[in-house]
């Protein structure tokens, strides 16, 4: 097989119910040049042999199987191994209509970030919709507002409706981190965007997301840590500053509330005051604008 010009990365943990599904909308995408990683999270049903079993079948799919260690790990396995110039990612339960492909091969000659819509099913209980932004390339001044627009929208942490420069990622060793158990998308998609400095957005909505437990994972996470984390990168982000006033508003209450939750003898609460210390300039700066209001 020659080179691929995209790796599809697909974590698996048993999801016997829907994988075929989803295998088969890949393969039948009208973009050829693709190649499937299939990796299986130590699945305890029939997933993994369901890999094998395609893989028999289309020399495009490529197969893992790993001790369960979450999704985090499964996908970056799929990262260390993907050999295409851009990456995108679907989950085993979701699935994808035949253009999805082709319309990241159409937005590749600009852009470091491609962004697509979605269609949800029940979306946040409100029946089925179109999820999606109106298209637009975004790069300089106008990079940072729109992935700000996107983040408050609850689009920016959606990773398989995205597609990736595999060459930005390896040069910066960008990884999931698996000890975060809680939006650890939107932690990827952030660090990514560090490095990038344009998106290339569009109002097609050709991946198909149903959210279902099944291959989920759930842990308890400390919700501060997560919190921090998500606003130092996009800090970094900004190197401007130009949006600071923006960007506080969407972690004031998250920083103070998960802040003062942790009990006296916590042993994370020492390191959180001073966190809060140390960025509460930029706090006051918010709260002495909204009392002039």
């Amino acid at each position: 097989m020659n080179k691929p010009k995209i790796s599809v990365i697909v974590p698996v943990y048993n999801v016997e119910q829907y994988l075929p599904r989803c295998i088969d909308s890949i393969l039948a995408q009208t973009f050829k040049n693709f190649e499937l990683l299939l990796v299986d999270d130590g699945s305890q049903d029939s997933s993994g042999r369901i890999c094998d079993e395609y893989a028999t079948k289309d020399n495009r799919i490529r197969v893992f199987h790993k001790e369960n260690g979450g999704v985090s790990s499964a996908r970056n396995v799929g990262l260390d191994n993907a050999k295409g110039e851009w990456i995108c990612f679907c989950d085993s339960d979701d699935w994808v209509e035949n253009q999805f492909l082709y319309e990241f091969k159409n937005m590749m000659h600009k852009g470091d970030l491609l962004s697509q819509g979605f269609h949800s099913f029940k979306w946040k209980n409100g029946g089925d919709k179109n999820i999606f932004e109106v298209s637009g390339i975004y790069d300089s001044t106008s990079y940072f507002p729109f992935l700000l627009h996107l983040y408050k929208t609850g689009q920016l942490g959606y990773i398989w409706c995205k597609a990736f420069k595999r060459e930005i990622i390896d040069e910066h060793n960008i990884r999931f981190d698996t000890k975060v158990y809680l939006r650890e998308d939107l932690l990827f998609v952030l660090e990514y965007c560090i490095y990038a400095h344009s998106v290339n957005n569009s109002e097609a909505c050709f991946y198909q997301y149903k959210y279902t437990t099944q291959g989920k994972y759930f842990h308890s996470q400390n919700e501060f840590d997560v919190c921090k984390k998500i606003y130092l990168f996009i800090r970094q982000i900004d190197k401007s500053d130009s949006c600071i006033n923006e960007i506080i508003p969407l972690f004031i209450e998250q920083i103070l509330y998960h802040l003062l939750k942790p009990s006296i003898g916590d042993k994370n609460t020492k390191n959180n005051v001073k966190f809060f210390l140390m960025n509460l300039g930029n706090i006051c700066i918010y709260v002495k604008e909204k009392v002039k209001e």
